[in-house]
């Protein structure tokens, strides 16, 4: 099982989330602003569930684009 920091150091930065085929889409639907916003809000949700010891939910991509379609 990995650890914390492990799993904490598997999430993507924020540049690298942006540049992958998601990110980009997301790009191209929404303004960067709005995409920037729940992309950081994910991710800080995202380390805190890690850092608490939770290890499922749904995958971070699937998560911005809930947050980024919540916001729309």
């Amino acid at each position: 099982m990995a650890t914390t920091t492990q799993r904490l150091r598997s999430l993507p930065s924020v540049d690298e989330f942006l540049r992958s085929g998601e990110g980009q889409a997301l790009l191209h639907r929404h303004p960067r602003a709005l995409v920037l916003s729940a992309l950081r809000a994910v991710l800080d949700v995202r380390r805190r569930e890690i850092r608490s010891g939770k290890t499922d939910g749904a995958p971070l991509e699937a998560r911005v684009l809930s947050a980024v379609d919540a916001a729309a």
